[in-house]
């Protein structure tokens, strides 16, 4: 019995920190796309004409991969999908893990669309 309420008082802190890592990871990951926007937009012509541009330590050119991971959470009877910031391919492990782990805590249950967006975020 108190096996039971531990591991049901863990998992809801799991959930509900789903819910608050979504919210905050979302002010996060937008002023990142933000920044990172107006580096590519000051940057353009240098990039546009093959040059290597530096961001934060990380050399860009028009070849440099970049992915964005998507997520979703879920609130009762409404399942929100959001994605994270853009980032280059080789060094988004972290941004993937936190994508994958507020999925698996804070999408599926939703009802209805919550299982179906967890899994299509997930295969994303």
């Amino acid at each position: 019995m108190i096996l039971n309420l531990i591991i049901s008082s863990l998992f809801g802190f799991l959930i509900i920190g789903s819910w608050v890592s979504a919210f905050v990871f979302r002010i996060i990951w937008d002023r990142q796309d933000k920044e990172f926007e107006a580096f590519l937009n000051s940057n353009r012509d240098r990039l546009l004409s093959g040059e290597s541009c530096e961001y934060k330590g990380e050399l860009y050119s028009l070849n440099t991969g970049l992915v964005r991971y998507t997520y979703c959470f879920s609130i009762i009877v409404i399942t929100f999908t959001r994605s994270s910031a853009l980032r280059p391919a080789k060094k988004s492990s972290r941004e993937q893990l936190i994508c994958i782990l507020m999925t698996l805590f804070g999408g599926w249950w939703g009802f209805p669309w919550g299982p179906i967006k967890s899994i299509q975020a997930l295969m994303e």
